[in-house]
């Protein structure tokens, strides 16, 4: 994601800043809660899960929460 190597549809904007990059390791997939923020990338969370449904408000909702907590930790 950092080298800007994603495919087409492999990322994915949920809300307020926060993106979703699908990763497919070996029989295991995962959801990585991202932003993008010019020259750095900030992990907001990891999900592994086993059949492919949409994304659960809840772990966008903790995504979004950590964004804000790192913005306002570094801005300070």
């Amino acid at each position: 994601m950092a080298e800007g190597r994603s495919r087409p549809g492999d990322v994915k904007a949920l809300r307020d800043g926060v993106l979703e990059v699908r990763v497919r390791i070996g029989n295991r997939n995962f959801r990585l809660a991202y932003a993008d923020l010019g020259d750095d990338l900030v992990l907001l969370g990891l999900h592994f899960f086993h059949k492919q449904r949409q994304v659960e408000d809840r772990h966008v909702a903790i995504a979004v929460e950590r964004l804000k907590d790192w913005r306002d930790r570094i801005s300070t």
